[in-house]
């Protein structure tokens, strides 16, 4: 499974369509997943409104893509912390900005955790983790150009 994982995700490709069907897919994903009129105004969805969990997995997921081939530490990890770390070694993303998506990431999990143990949505006010969610999204708007 490691050999069949390594050799797919260590495949060269062209970095402008990955980030164009990387960000399509993430388009699609979001209207799905958010279309059922839950999302009230001034709601965040900790998962799946822009600038949050997802994202961030999507941004890991795209940068293993377009850079395991050259940069083979990144399959070392699965998990998205660690990823990030192996970004910040290889210069993928700058020291403040590998930080930034970990904080968010771990802030916006333990949120999404709290909540669930209380049997409530994975959802808080837009006005909550704005800083994060602003970092985030100014972070894919960098990473994810096309």
């Amino acid at each position: 499974v490691n050999t069949l994982r390594r050799d797919i995700l260590s495949k060269p490709r062209d970095d402008a369509s990955l980030a164009r069907e990387v960000h399509a897919m993430r388009e699609t994903m979001r209207k799905h997943l958010l279309s059922d009129g839950r999302m009230e105004d001034g709601e965040f969805h900790l998962k799946q409104g822009v600038g949050g969990i997802v994202d961030i997995e999507f941004m890991v997921q795209y940068g293993v893509l377009a850079h395991a081939h050259q940069c083979h530490d990144l399959l070392t990890y699965t998990d998205n912390i660690r990823i990030l770390d192996g970004f910040e070694r290889q210069n993928i993303l700058s020291a403040s900005q590998a930080q930034d998506l970990r904080e968010a990431y771990e802030i916006m999990r333990a949120a999404e955790h709290r909540l669930t143990l209380q049997n409530q949505a994975g959802e808080v006010s837009s006005y909550d983790l704005q800083e994060q969610r602003q970092k985030v999204m100014a972070i894919w708007a960098t990473m994810m150009a096309c």
